[in-house]
């Protein structure tokens, strides 16, 4: 039997809005014209350490929204993944089983690092976030670093 890499999260938010204190995220909530351009859910890589700069270096070219619907769309994240791999020149150890490598990456903080580096990115303070097609900027956030 063969086990699945986790390849998205769930987020669950507190807020302090009337009506809406526990929501669990969806990318709508970050993009409200998203629909039909993404998956409904935030992809993850839980082997591969993100690095924040490139997450954040979109092209000119693109669209702003980029920086967040790169978690959000498959071909998106694969793209990151790629511009990663190639920046840091990781390498993954193909001789290890998914077990060895899920355990590495937690010992080396790399499931930590990249679930904050996707937090800091969709919920950086003064971006805008929507709950029920109503805008709101973040203030801040906290995460108990629980997974």
């Amino acid at each position: 039997m063969s086990i699945p890499i986790p390849n998205s999260l769930t987020i669950i938010l507190r807020t302090k809005v009337r009506d809406n204190n526990v929501v669990k995220y969806v990318p709508v909530m970050t993009i409200p014209n998203i629909y039909g351009g993404s998956d409904n859910f935030v992809y993850f890589e839980p082997i591969v350490k993100l690095d924040p700069k490139t997450i954040s270096d979109i092209p000119p070219s693109y669209p702003p929204s980029q920086v967040f619907s790169q978690f959000f769309n498959e071909n998106q994240f694969y793209g990151l993944l790629h511009r990663t791999l190639e920046k840091m020149k990781q390498k993954i150890n193909k001789n290890k089983t998914l077990i060895e490598q899920l355990t590495e990456a937690t010992k080396n903080g790399t499931i930590s690092s990249n679930i904050r580096a996707t937090l800091n990115t969709l919920f950086k303070p003064g971006n805008i976030f929507y709950l029920n097609r109503e805008p709101f900027t973040i203030h801040s956030y906290h995460w108990k670093n629980d997974y």
